[in-house]
C-alpha cells in the first residue's frame, strides 16, 4: 500500500514548503483514487503503463468542476502539476525505477503576457482599505500587504520573518528560509520600513514572540488568516498577486536589471523573472481595440 506519511516526512526533511507539500499530497491522492477506484487490487509500486493511462485520462476524460457547474478540460499546466507530484513521489518512494519522464509532460506554448494586471493605483487603494478596516488587525494586514507589494517576498517568507530579521538602519530584510531552503537579503524602501516600524510600535507588548507577525498565543501567523483578510476587501488581490505586482512594477520602472529583480524575489531561474518583461493583458487589449 502507498505510504503518504513517509512521503510527507521525506519532503519535510528536504525543506519543501508546507503549501507545496499539501499540493503534492492532494495530487498523489487523486492519482491513487483513480488507480484503485475499483478497490480490487492492492497497490504495490508505480508502473509506467499506469502512468501513461493516467495521462490519457487527464487529457481526454478528466474535467475540472467549477462552482458554476460547467465542465472544462484540464489545462496543460494543471496536468503537468499533477505529473510533477507523481514524479516527486516516484523519486522519493521508488528511486530504483523512474517511470515518469520529462517527455511525458504536456508541451505548453508560453503565454507572452505579464502574470499580473493589477495597477499601482489598485494596490494603493487595497492597502488603504486594509488600513481603514475595522478590528485590531488592520495595521498588521496593511503592513503585510505593503511588505509583499514593495519587497516581492512570498507570503510564507513574510510569515517566517522574525523581529531580528529587520534592519531598520540598512533597510535590509533577511529571508532565512526561502524557496528551496535558500537564504537571501532583500533591500526594501522607506515605505516598507516605516510600515513595519509603526506596526511594531502598536503590537501588544504582552505577547512574547520572536515572530514579526504572530497570533494571540505568540505563534507564527497562519497564511489562511491573511488570505481571509485580503479577500474581505478585494476579490482580485492576493498575497501571490502582490508578489507578481512587485516584480512587474520593478521591471517596468527600468531601475532594476533582470538579475537584480531575480535576486530580490528569490527566483531560482532568470526564465521566471523574464515573464515580467512582457506587457500586461489590459495593455494588449487596449492595443487590440485600436486595430
Amino acid at each position: 500500500m502507498y505510504d503518504l506519511e513517509k512521503f510527507e516526512k521525506s519532503m519535510i526533511e528536504e525543506g519543501i514548503a508546507d503549501g507545496t507539500i499539501h499540493t503534492y499530497i492532494c495530487h498523489i491522492k487523486e492519482y491513487f483514487d483513480w488507480l484503485l477506484g475499483s478497490g480490487e487490487v492492492e497497490f504495490k509500486r508505480l508502473y509506467r503503463q499506469n502512468i501513461l493511462e493516467y495521462i490519457s485520462y487527464l487529457k481526454n476524460i478528466k474535467k475540472t468542476d467549477y462552482k458554476t457547474g460547467e465542465n472544462h478540460p484540464l489545462s496543460g499546466k494543471t496536468i503537468n502539476l499533477k505529473l510533477v507530484s507523481i514524479a516527486k513521489y516516484n523519486r522519493i518512494m521508488q528511486p530504483d525505477e523512474i517511470v515518469i519522464k520529462k517527455k511525458d509532460y504536456i508541451k505548453i506554448h508560453e503565454n507572452l503576457v505579464n502574470p499580473t494586471d493589477i495597477t499601482k493605483e489598485e494596490v494603493n487603494t487595497f492597502r488603504q482599505k486594509l488600513l481603514q478596516s475595522e478590528g485590531c488587525s488592520n495595521v498588521r494586514n496593511y503592513t503585510i500587504a505593503t511588505l509583499i507589494a514593495y519587497s516581492g517576498l512570498r507570503i510564507s517568507e513574510v510569515l517566517d520573518l522574525k523581529l531580528q530579521d529587520i534592519s531598520y538602519q540598512t533597510y535590509v530584510i533577511l529571508v532565512r528560509n526561502g524557496k528551496g531552503g535558500k537564504q537571501r537579503s532583500v533591500i526594501v524602501n522607506s515605505k516598507v520600513i516605516n510600515a513595519i516600524r509603526e506596526y511594531v510600535k502598536i503590537r501588544k507588548p504582552e505577547i512574547e514572540s520572536e515572530y514579526l507577525f504572530c497570533n494571540k498565543q505568540g505563534k507564527k501567523l497562519n497564511r489562511s488568516t491573511i488570505n481571509i483578510a485580503f479577500a474581505s476587501v478585494s476579490d482580485r488581490i492576493t498575497p501571490h498577486t502582490l508578489r507578481h505586482f512587485y516584480c512587474s512594477n520593478a521591471m517596468e520602472s527600468g531601475l532594476f536589471t533582470i538579475q537584480e529583480i531575480a535576486a530580490q524575489a528569490g527566483h531560482s531561474s532568470l526564465n521566471t523573472t523574464m515573464k515580467y518583461v512582457h506587457p500586461n493583458l489590459e495593455k494588449i487589449k487596449e492595443k487590440a481595440e485600436l486595430l
